[in-house]
Parts: structure tokens; C-alpha cells; sequence
């Protein structure tokens, strides 16, 4: 089952990991399948992370219902 999940570059304490910035591409979903962690993807605004979000639920919930 995919499942996705809002996620901060600040939060998830990568500035400090990684010593950046991110090319301010802060506000991230990551994608599961299952329990793993398969991708994630980065958006500098949180409304763009959002539609995305919402676009791509919506998407994973259709197919769930079909399977």
C-alpha cells in the first residue's frame, strides 16, 4: 500500500545533516510503500507541497479502493 506524508527539511533536521539549505526546497512528501520509504520529493512553498499532497492522496486512495 503507498501512503504519503508532509514532511519539513527543518524538522527532519537535514540543514543540520546535510549543511544546507536545499536550494530552499523545504517542504517535502515522502512516499511508503508499506513500511519503506521509496522517494521523496521537495517544494519550496508549502502550498505547492500541498496540492501535491492532496493531488496524490486522492490518486493513492482510488487505487487503494480498486485493488
Amino acid at each position: 500500500m503507498i501512503k504519503y506524508e508532509k514532511v519539513n527539511w527543518y524538522d527532519e533536521e537535514l540543514d543540520d545533516y546535510y549543511e544546507d539549505e536545499n536550494d530552499g526546497r523545504v517542504f517535502g512528501i515522502y512516499t511508503y510503500e508499506g513500511e519503506d520509504r521509496i522517494d521523496v520529493t521537495w517544494y519550496k512553498s508549502e502550498e505547492e507541497r500541498d496540492f501535491a499532497y492532496d493531488l496524490h492522496s486522492g490518486v493513492a486512495d482510488r487505487i487503494g479502493k480498486l485493488e
